[in-house]
């Protein structure tokens, strides 16, 4: 992989962080973010060793945050890592492709296909752990990425009035990789200071959605 594709990857990751963290409005909430590779049944199988007469595990439900405007809803079940298609609004068919072995995948209204997890900071290449203060430009540019808006009160600033706060604080064994960052303004980062966080899984329909939207 070239150096500026994985530079754009890591800027697309960026964008979409932010994104998220701005329409959730919570400083003190730490995110687990996954997307959701499709796969066909064969693979499925050399994959796991799953057998199509195999017994499903409890099913273990969670909705998949909407990325698009496309009227499709997806449901995963993490239990046995597969994802459940809804159609909206007349939404027509189309397909995916195995991120395997490249068959493609006809998905339709209802249509269940296994579906892989992969770690956002991995499928973006961004860093996880590190150094517990992240550089000047890197500061810089986060906030630029966040529209120089503050994720706690949403109030645009100037860039010297923002700063960027670790959601996991450093007095609380948190780095600086980019998922344990957000922009905050100085007054938001002062009533956070070290105090506790939630942690909130989220499965992202980025790879689920129709190719080339």
């Amino acid at each position: 992989m070239s150096f500026a594709f994985e530079a754009a990857l890591r800027s697309e990751g960026l964008q979409h962080l932010a994104g998220l963290r701005q329409e959730i409005g919570d400083a003190y909430v730490a995110l687990d973010i996954c997307l959701i590779r499709p796969m066909c049944w064969e693979c499925e199988g050399s994959l796991w060793g799953v057998e199509d007469d195999d017994p499903l595990r409890p099913l273990d439900r969670v909705p998949v945050l909407k990325t698009g405007s496309e009227p499709i809803l997806c449901v995963y079940d993490r239990a046995n890592q597969q994802v459940t298609f809804i159609f909206h609004d007349e939404q027509q068919p189309f397909e995916l492709s195995c991120w395997r072995c490249g068959q493609v995948l006809e998905i339709r209204d209802g249509e269940t296909i296994p579906g892989y997890p992969e770690s956002f900071a991995e499928y973006f290449k961004l860093p996880e752990g590190g150094p517990t203060d992240p550089p000047k430009s890197f500061k810089r540019t986060l906030k630029a990425i966040y529209g120089f808006k503050c994720v706690g009160c949403r109030e645009e600033f100037t860039e010297e009035d923002l700063t960027v706060d670790h959601v996991v604080a450093r007095a609380g064994g948190g780095d600086a990789s980019p998922l344990n960052l957000q922009v905050l303004c100085q007054s938001c980062n002062a009533k956070k200071a070290d105090r506790p966080v939630r942690s909130v899984e989220l499965y992202l329909d980025i790879l689920l959605r129709p190719q080339g939207e």
